[in-house]
């Protein structure tokens, strides 16, 4: 066989299956690069992945459906496989990251609930204090205003948006591969 005429049949057999390169290379345990070349005509594939090819693509042309064998389920299996350890990891890791952040902003509300508390009090104080005390309560007031700005709206918005990023990946996750994932 030509090797122009071995190249028009990896294309079709690809096509056909619907595969990529990459997914044709993997099935016949050659590199991509090579599935490539063997393609445009310009290198030959090694003799077992060559008859697969051709046992592949005499099944296309003899009318019925091809029995693909146990190695293109194993890697349509595999694929799956991983892409679901992938999307579990990824949940196992953004339990962690939620985990973080929803005590990172639980902590900066309460810092700012006392912020606010203690200006407040600062504020009453001050006008029966002393000339003394008021320098001193005006010191504890600029470090209360300090802690309320580091923790105020603008410290909590991208963190409850990064909250709220979070959950909607796991949600997404969880709903793609929702049989995989204990109830």
């Amino acid at each position: 066989m030509s090797k122009l005429k071995k190249a028009s049949y990896i294309k079709e057999v690809r096509a056909y299956y619907g595969m990529t390169q990459q997914g044709l290379a993997d099935f016949l345990q050659v590199s991509r690069a090579l599935l490539s070349l063997a393609e445009l005509g310009e290198r030959d594939l090694p003799a077992e992945a060559a008859k697969q090819v051709q046992r592949l693509y005499l099944a296309i042309n003899n009318g019925g459906e091809p029995h693909l064998g146990k190695e293109v389920k194993n890697i349509e299996n595999k694929t799956k496989n991983l892409a679901i350890a992938d999307a579990k990891h990824k949940v196992l890791v953004n339990s962690r990251k939620l985990s973080r952040a929803q005590r990172a902003l639980a902590k900066f509300r309460s810092d700012n609930s006392r912020a606010t508390r203690i200006l407040a009090s600062l504020e009453s104080l001050r006008e029966s204090a002393s000339p003394g005390e008021r320098a001193l309560f005006a010191v504890l007031a600029d470090e209360a205003e300090i802690l309320y700005k580091n923790t105020g709206e603008d410290v909590c918005l991208p963190l409850e948006l990064r909250i709220d990023a979070i959950k909607a990946e796991t949600s997404f996750l969880k709903t793609k591969f929702k049989d995989h994932f204990d109830k």
